[in-house]
Order: C-alpha cells, then structure tokens, then sequence
C-alpha cells in the first residue's frame, strides 16, 4: 500500500481546547505573533494574550493573515498592554503562569511537573531581550528548553511550540 498524502478535505479531527494560554510579552515581529496564532489554533490553546507597546499591531494585515493562515480570524485573543495585570488577572483565576525563559532559577521543561487538570499559560518574551524582568519577577515558575548546540536561545514560534507540546503531552 502506498503512502499518500493527505488533503485538509481528508483529514478529520477532533477539535479541542486544552487549559494551555499564551502571553506574546512584547512581541515585535509580525510573523511570529502570527506563527502563535496557527500554533495555537493546532495544539487547542485556549487563548493568547498579547502584551505590547506596538502603536501599529494590525491583526488584520495580509502578512498576519498569511503567516497565520487565518487563524486569527478565530482564535480567540486579547491585547492588553499591561502585562502584570494579564499575569495577575490569570493567577487569580488559578492558572499557573510559566516564563519560557534561561534564568538562574529555571528548570528543564522535561522536568517540570505539569499536573492534569491544572491550567498553564507560558510567557514568551520579545525576540531580542525575552521575557521582561517585570514578568519574571510575579510568575510562578520559569521553565527552560534543554539545549545541546552552541546557542542558548531559538525562535519564538519554535521554543513556544515546543513548551505547549510538552505540556500538552503531560496534561492530556
């Protein structure tokens, strides 16, 4: 038997929303906010929060459109410029929020103890400078990737990726 490709007219999935939030912490480019917005769309996070100070943030641009393959068109989403509100507002409502980010008190997402039932939202930082020091300083954990090459860091929408399958893999 032959191995064929699938269209998306083939393919039939269950879709789901799984207790996993995404915080975009001063994201400045337009093709990885809109690369969160088609991974969150695939793995079922919940919602994302976009935290920022762009004046211009135009969701709805071709490029937004294209990159996320119009995906934000119907996940669900909030701008709030103020992130320690954001964070705040999410603890209140018992959810645990992780900074995606190397610090001198982060642990290994491998070895993080994500519970089921319990509901996650990761912060991504800005692609030169991560995660501000003001959201380090309220969350309630901050996870790293394991590494093995020369740099210490990688993409946005490759290192949030990540972080949401291996919590998604933990929690389901």
């Amino acid at each position: 038997m032959r191995n064929i490709q699938l269209t998306h007219d083939n393919y039939k999935h269950e879709q789901r929303k799984f207790p996993i939030y995404l915080i975009l912490d001063n994201i400045e480019d337009i093709v990885n906010i809109g690369s969160a917005f088609r991974l969150s769309d695939a793995l079922g996070v919940k919602k994302i929060f976009i935290c920022s100070d762009i004046e211009k943030l135009d969701l709805e641009s071709k490029k937004v459109k294209r990159v996320s393959r119009n995906t934000v068109n119907y996940v669900d989403y909030e701008i709030n410029k103020n992130i320690i509100s954001c964070i705040n507002d999410l603890k209140n409502k018992d959810i645990k929020v992780l900074a995606l980010e190397l610090t001198n008190q982060s642990i290994s997402i491998q070895k993080y103890k994500f519970e089921k039932g319990k509901s996650y939202a990761f912060i991504v930082g800005n692609e030169q400078n991560g995660v501000s020091q003001e959201a380090l300083d309220i969350v309630d954990a901050s996870v790293h990737i394991d590494m093995f090459g020369n740099n210490s860091s990688m993409n946005v929408s490759v290192a949030t990726g990540i972080a949401v399958s291996q919590c998604l893999n933990k929690i389901r």
